[in-house]
């Protein structure tokens, strides 16, 4: 059996993903429209994940 743990983000700071927002600038789509459409492409806060591989 193995076990992995991880804590992401341990700070709290708004992050993205450069993927997520590489079609995004302050004259484009969301620039224009409403520029808190990239608050929504934010990455999660504090978070963990945990995940268990049983063998048999």
């Amino acid at each position: 059996m193995t076990v992995n743990a991880g804590l992401y983000n341990l700070t709290d700071k708004k992050y993205w993903r450069w993927d997520d927002v590489r079609g995004y600038d302050g004259v484009g789509e969301a620039g224009v429209t409403a520029p808190a459409n990239l608050d929504r492409l934010t990455q999660p806060g504090r978070n963990f994940s945990v995940n268990v591989v049983w063998d048999i």
